[in-house]
């Protein structure tokens, strides 16, 4: 056992004591004592006190302590590709809290990295070595389509895993498991309430890499359609080709009042190229943040000007939290970051589960003491959703939201806001028959 802080004793009588005091502030759902004994920190929305959201101490760790160590899968290293910079992201956070919020109770972070190239057989390798891995507290995922069902059958239920965004099927109904930002499906449902009830759209083609981590978003972006009475045409494409043209045709872009598009850094950029010469107006499409990733804009020269749906608020530099995480890029000389969602998930994965440790105390830190952290936790997220309730899909338990914010860009990195936190169709929605 590693005991019992003062500090959260101090915190857990101050909330006992004073609690007209809390309810003064705009406050999320989590905070105070709990059935397990864990007092979670009391947070406004949106969040912008990062030491305060880890329950940290501002100052550096002490890097002559024993660390606590949490492991971190991604894809990455081979072909396949969904969300390589979410490794930079979990790395800039545990960088952060080690220098800036003590760490955990003055321990230093860890990651303990494992990375999955190819295949899902590779995915029980690194169960293996995460399981097989001395004092590891908990798993982080980046974009992980490939190797996170074998992963998941070597590490669960015993060692808690934590998402950003789920890009495999096996996520939602694994246990101890938390999607913090919501499945896939669940966060690609609101493409139908937009396109109903703000493009108006009754036709629309849904665009996509036949690869792992796209069909499943895709999938659900053609039930979002169908139940809100849009025509979806879907047409998945070669993920290596460049020249799409004609699967573009295929798909009815220019007769689509709506064109929902997924795809890789590459894929983006030569569908962008297509849909230009295809003279299909920007205004029609509505792409995942993916095509946010800054080799787009490199390629182009500046981000299309289409509509962006995402899960996290990292596009408006004028909203708090989004400006104190920007903040925190451009101190390090992540700037080119900035929008990247995978990027910004994975930190925002890293600083929750720190957020835990340090509410649990460091000497009782173990990954039963993180699960029931999570259990009783209800947000706020960085940069996340309003809205957090794990467990609200009993198909999806793992899911913990599912509300998307929809912007338009207009150049020269001015996102405007196109629909506020929209939830999906109502007939998709948590209780609906």
């Amino acid at each position: 056992m590693r005991g019992v802080t003062a500090r959260r004793v101090r915190r857990a009588m101050v909330l006992f004591a004073a609690p007209a005091a809390v309810c003064a502030f705009v406050l999320a759902g989590s905070g105070g004592a709990s059935a397990s004994g864990v007092v979670l920190p009391h947070l406004a929305y949106p969040v912008t006190n990062f030491v305060q959201y880890v329950d940290g101490k501002a100052g550096a760790a002490n890097p002559k302590l024993a660390p606590v160590k949490i492991g971190f899968v991604n894809n990455q290293g081979g072909a396949v590709l969904v969300g390589p910079t979410a490794t930079q992201g979990a790395a800039l956070a545990a960088e952060w809290i080690n220098q800036h919020a003590g760490g955990i109770d003055g321990h230093p972070v860890k990651l303990v990295n494992c990375f999955i190239p190819n295949t899902e057989a590779e995915g029980t390798t690194c169960g293996d070595q995460l399981a097989a891995t001395k004092g590891l507290d908990a798993i982080a995922f980046g974009g992980v389509a490939v190797g996170a069902d074998t992963l998941e059958t070597v590490v669960s239920p015993k060692i808690p895993i934590f998402i950003g965004v789920s890009v495999s099927a096996s996520d939602v109904t694994n246990p101890n498991t938390y999607i913090l930002g919501g499945s896939g499906d669940a966060v690609t449902w609101p493409w139908g309430t937009f396109s109903k009830t703000v493009l108006h759209a009754t036709t629309a083609s849904v665009i996509f890499p036949n690869a792992p981590g796209y069909t499943v978003p895709a999938a659900a972006a053609v039930q979002a359609y169908t139940v809100e009475g849009i025509k979806a045409t879907s047409v998945p494409v070669d993920p290596t080709a460049t020249d799409y043209v004609g699967a573009l045709e295929a798909a009815n872009v220019a007769s689509s009042d709506t064109i929902y598009l997924n795809g890789t850094p590459s894929t983006c950029v030569e569908i962008a190229k297509a849909l230009q010469q295809l003279n299909v107006p920007p205004s029609h499409v509505v792409s995942s943040p993916l095509c946010l990733a800054p080799p787009v804009k490199q390629a182009l020269g500046d981000f299309p000007k289409w509509y962006y749906a995402t899960a996290q608020d990292n596009l408006d530099p004028k909203l708090p939290g989004t400006a104190a995480y920007y903040k925190i890029l451009k101190a390090y000389g992540q700037s080119a970051s900035d929008e990247d969602p995978w990027y910004c998930t994975a930190f925002a994965e890293i600083m929750t589960i720190a957020q835990f440790a340090n509410a649990i105390g460091y000497a009782k830190v173990t990954p039963a003491t993180i699960s029931a952290a999570a259990k009783e936790w209800h947000g706020p997220f960085i940069l996340g959703q309003p809205k957090i309730d794990c467990g609200e899909y009993a198909k999806a338990p793992a899911s913990c939201a599912d509300q998307t914010h929809f912007y338009r860009y207009k150049g020269n990195g001015v996102f405007v806001q196109a629909a506020p936190w929209i939830g999906p169709p109502p007939s998709l929605a948590p209780g609906a028959s």
